[in-house]
């Protein structure tokens, strides 16, 4: 008797709970997923100035002051926060959240089990009391670019660099075809 008296309660709880539809969702990736493209051609271009101004040096130098105010300003103009995270943070402003660990955590075992990194991306819709948002990862492969900075071997020059802006940087270590991180983005629903 009790199951039936708690049943139309669940009901009524569920159909009162704001959801977002798959249409709003599928719209909402395809949105990131551009503001993503956007975000790396303009973050590859900062590093291959830099790199080309000032070789290493000028490539950390661009990672660690233009990559936040690009991120910064592309998250003003669409109405997105646009970040970017990773297990092994760099920058303890871009230290992930616990979905970010947990999403993270599972592009690293989706990739040992062979999926291709390129289709690494995951999203969830999160309500509290601050509101209702989307929220949307993308895998970052450690490519050529990554691995001066990040890779297992960095030069001298590269490491004095480093440790100007880093303190407490976690982040070398990475292989080639490996995980770099993710790009993370928010944008509120209500």
């Amino acid at each position: 008797m009790r199951c039936f008296t708690i049943l139309p309660l669940l009901i009524l709880l569920m159909s009162t709970t704001p959801v977002a539809h798959a249409d709003e969702t599928d719209d909402l990736a395809l949105e990131a997923r551009q503001i993503i493209k956007e975000f790396r051609t303009r973050l590859k271009f900062t590093i291959n100035v830099g790199m080309q101004d000032a070789g290493i040096p000028g490539t950390i130098d661009g990672c660690a002051y233009l990559a936040p105010e690009i991120a910064q300003e592309i998250s003003l103009h669409e109405g997105w926060l646009v970040g970017r995270t990773s297990l092994n943070t760099r920058n303890r402003a871009n230290k992930p959240d616990p979905w970010e660990s947990r999403t993270l955590m599972s592009f690293e075992q989706q990739h040992a089990d062979g999926i291709d990194l390129e289709s690494l991306e995951a999203q969830t819709v999160e309500q509290d009391q601050q509101g209702r948002r989307f929220r949307f990862m993308m895998a970052i492969p450690a490519d050529n670019e990554c691995l001066s900075c990040h890779g297992t071997e960095i030069s001298d020059v590269a490491a004095r660099k480093l440790g100007t802006h880093y303190k407490q940087d976690q982040t070398r270590g990475d292989e080639p075809g490996g995980i770099r991180g993710a790009f993370t983005l928010t944008k509120d629903l209500d």
